[in-house]
């Protein structure tokens, strides 16, 4: 916060922008963004269509949960997690450097990042898979 705040006066009060707080509040965001996936993920907080969800009762939205985690979601999230990570082996490979200013920081930490942060979702998605599955066959919630 207080890079951007200071950026924000840099740029606007000043006329002095620099593009070494502008990579590093993106790479600061990138991070706080992706690693806070699995976090969302646990206490149920991703954006959804509501509009049949809410209609529904608890077995029904476990259901509708567990179709959607094995038709999007898991898909979706293992071909991400193996092109980000193949992207951040050649990206430590080659050395690959951000080239917005002549600061030139790695890019390669930031591509580990979002793969830890994708395996931690599909870690947690898992976890929520597993507990609506329960929740189908028993009936009752897990915890």
């Amino acid at each position: 916060m207080l890079l951007m705040a200071s950026e924000v006066i840099l740029r606007f009060t000043l006329n002095k922008p620099t593009m070494w707080i502008f990579e590093t509040s993106l790479m600061l965001g990138v991070c706080i963004y992706v690693l806070a996936w699995s976090y969302v993920q646990r206490h149920r907080g991703h954006v959804r269509v509501e509009l049949i969800y809410m209609l529904l009762k608890t077995r029904g939205r476990a259901l509708l949960d567990v179709i959607g985690h094995l038709i999007f979601l898991f898909p979706l999230f293992i071909i991400f997690t193996y092109v980000s990570g193949q992207a951040a082996l050649e990206s430590w490979a080659i050395n690959e450097r951000m080239i917005y200013s002549r600061w030139y920081p790695p890019f390669a930490p930031i591509r580990t990042v979002i793969v830890i942060a994708s395996f931690l979702l599909l870690v947690q998605s898992f976890a929520v898979f597993v507990r609506d599955v329960h929740l189908l066959i028993r009936g009752k919630a897990y915890d």
